[in-house]
């Protein structure tokens, strides 16, 4: 059995080199004292995309035991790498993936969107960052005007990045709309 364990915040492409080994188990450790790149539910659902539907996810809340595996999948910057080699003598290793000659990871990344450079975030994610949540309504001014707005409510937790306007595509109901999305404090 070949499993995968990590935080996988994000799902970026240095954790889609892991899933495309296609591990039968990937075990979930809670991201924790920081806001997130990914939900759960959007981490899951990424990492089913690119790990397939028949892997099984399991949510953790404490350190990994790691002996009985037949392999367990790692990347090889992964922190926890020292101690699972006293654990498991059967490693698969893959290399970091690096985005501009430095290994890819979700601080990184963070910090990325945090400047606002969205293009470069998801370069090193491999997909678009999304931003998903109920629809709450405001004043509706926008209609008063032609311009119909929509107000997200997102997970308390969830990354927001820089304050700004933003070119962005808004799915509702498997529609697609081009659209202007503004970050920060109403202008």
């Amino acid at each position: 059995m070949s499993v995968a364990f990590g935080h996988f915040d994000g799902v970026h492409r240095g954790h889609q080199a892991i899933l495309a080994h296609k591990p039968e188990k990937i075990y979930i450790q809670p991201v924790t004292g920081q806001a997130v790149l990914t939900t759960d539910e959007e981490r899951d659902a990424l990492i089913r995309e690119y790990a397939g539907q028949a892997c099984s996810i399991i949510h953790v809340d404490k350190r990994l035991e790691t002996k009985g595996f037949d392999s367990v999948i790692v990347g090889s910057h992964h922190p926890g790498l020292a101690s699972l080699k006293e654990h498991n003598e059967k490693l698969d290793l893959i290399k970091p993936v690096l985005y501009k000659g430095e290994p890819i990871t979700a601080d990184r990344i963070t910090d990325t969107l945090l400047r606002g450079e969205i293009e470069e975030a998801e370069e090193m994610l491999g997909h678009p960052y999304t931003m998903t949540g109920e629809v709450v309504y405001g004043r509706q001014l926008g209609r008063t005007v032609g311009m119909p707005t929509v107000n997200l409510k997102i997970a308390s937790n969830k990354l927001i990045p820089r304050h700004g306007v933003y070119g962005t595509i808004t799915i509702v109901d498997g529609v697609r709309y081009l659209g202007v999305t503004s970050i920060g404090p109403r202008p």
